[in-house]
């Protein structure tokens, strides 16, 4: 895993979920809508210069998955901060090992987000 490639993707996946969470906690936008709306934006960005554009979109996407958790899993930024590493390195780990998006993106989440409840229930 190389460092630009990590970085990359943990931008990715952090914007996803950070705007995620703040459409839906502090603009009361639905939950699908605004993962939605994240994933449409996602698309529209220019992302050829920086790296392989379809896994960026999927990151943000993902991303967008993980901050659709409620406001009592993620309390603040430094959990947002730790999902998104936690993501973002899921991300990059599956890449060969699962193929293809279909479930992949929502796994990540569901995987990312438990840990950090599980972190955050032990300490």
């Amino acid at each position: 895993m190389t460092k630009k490639k990590f970085s990359i993707k943990f931008v990715a996946f952090f914007s996803g979920c950070y705007s995620c969470f703040l459409l839906h906690h502090f603009f009361f936008v639905n939950v699908v809508v605004a993962s939605c709306l994240i994933g449409l934006i996602g698309t529209f960005l220019p992302l050829k210069k920086v790296g392989n554009e379809k896994n960026i979109q999927a990151a943000i996407y993902a991303g967008s998955f993980a901050g659709m958790c409620s406001a009592g899993i993620l309390t603040g930024p430094l959990e947002i901060l730790a999902l998104s590493i936690l993501g973002a390195s899921f991300f990059i780990l599956t890449e060969n090992i699962l193929h293809g998006l279909g479930g992949k993106l929502g796994t990540i989440a569901f995987t990312s987000v438990t840990l950090v409840y599980l972190i955050k229930e032990i300490f």
